[in-house]
């Protein structure tokens, strides 16, 4: 079994457990778990992922760790949709780990997004739905990242109303409540939904906002988060493509800031993983090229 060692957040960077630097480089793969799952998932569907990707690296030049941002569970309306009780009837999260250990063999940890907010849990209640998320942590095997919620104050919940993660007796997780908010002169950032490391997910529209700035000024963003925070700050799916969804030039600067935080390629705009098309296989080149070439 590959192995991949454990994360920590050690002030406001990650950090091996030797204290060496651990960057965050990431990319969207929501609907990995998901084909996971179905018949013949993991070879038919996963592994080929998984070779396609890494084969875009390395031909980029970069040939560190990756983490993959996968979604547990989701509304069923999406590509990537998946019903917790639907897919784990028996309470049997021995998958799980085996997902992970797949996606080790390919230099992968996986950063689990536990749905669009907790409605789309498709469980009874809350209750239930904690009960879920304490199993699942309990029996995590192989390092990871967890995000609680997804965008909470988007998706109409915010995280005293969620269910919530424990912290990892044996640090084989991290933890992000999925809360994040603007930085303005009226609006503070919300320290009390902090957790082992905070992220944050960018405008929806092709206008700058503040925080974070414009895609040329990410590495000042990613400064101004982890001095203002203390934690270690992810950009995920900063400024979705829109646009510049096929031009190279706007992943390569998104790499270049992958330096001063961590910073998730968006890799296919919501879509259920499949092999990228040419215009997605260029850009994520460019965007491991930045990343290459940031951290020498």
């Amino acid at each position: 079994m590959s192995s991949l060692p454990k994360v920590k957040a050690t002030g406001d960077f990650f950090s091996l457990e030797d204290n060496s630097i651990f960057w965050y480089v990431g990319a969207s793969e929501f609907g990995d778990w998901k084909r996971f799952n179905m018949d013949s998932g993991p070879e038919a569907l996963v592994r080929p992922n998984l070779i396609e990707r890494k084969l875009v690296r390395e031909a980029a030049g970069y040939t560190g760790p990756i983490v993959n941002r996968v979604f547990r569970y989701s509304d069923p309306g999406n590509p990537f949709g998946i019903i917790p009780n639907l897919i784990n009837p028996a309470n049997d999260y021995s998958k799980v780990n085996s997902f992970m250990d797949l996606c080790a063999e390919y230099n992968v940890y996986i950063d689990w997004t536990c749905g669009d907010s907790q409605k789309p849990y498709m469980l009874p209640n809350f209750s239930d739905a904690q009960k879920d998320l304490d199993n699942f942590t309990s029996n995590i095997a192989r390092f990871c990242f967890v995000e609680t919620e997804n965008e909470p104050p988007r998706n109409g919940m915010l995280p005293q109303g969620g269910v919530k993660s424990k912290p990892s007796p044996n640090g084989m997780y991290l933890r992000d409540s999925g809360y994040y908010t603007d930085i303005s002169d009226t609006n503070a950032w919300q320290h009390k939904y902090n957790l082992d490391f905070i992220s944050y997910h960018g405008s929806r529209t092709n206008d700058p906002i503040r925080w974070p700035k414009w895609v040329i000024d990410l590495d000042d963003s990613l400064s101004v988060l982890r001095s203002r925070v203390g934690l270690p700050p992810v950009l995920k799916e900063p400024n979705k493509f829109g646009i510049y969804y096929t031009d190279p030039s706007y992943a390569r600067m998104l790499g270049l800031r992958a330096n001063m935080g961590g910073v998730c390629f968006h890799s296919q705009r919501g879509l259920e993983s499949n092999g990228y098309d040419d215009a997605t296989r260029i850009a994520a080149g460019e965007y491991f090229k930045g990343v290459a070439g940031s951290l020498g």
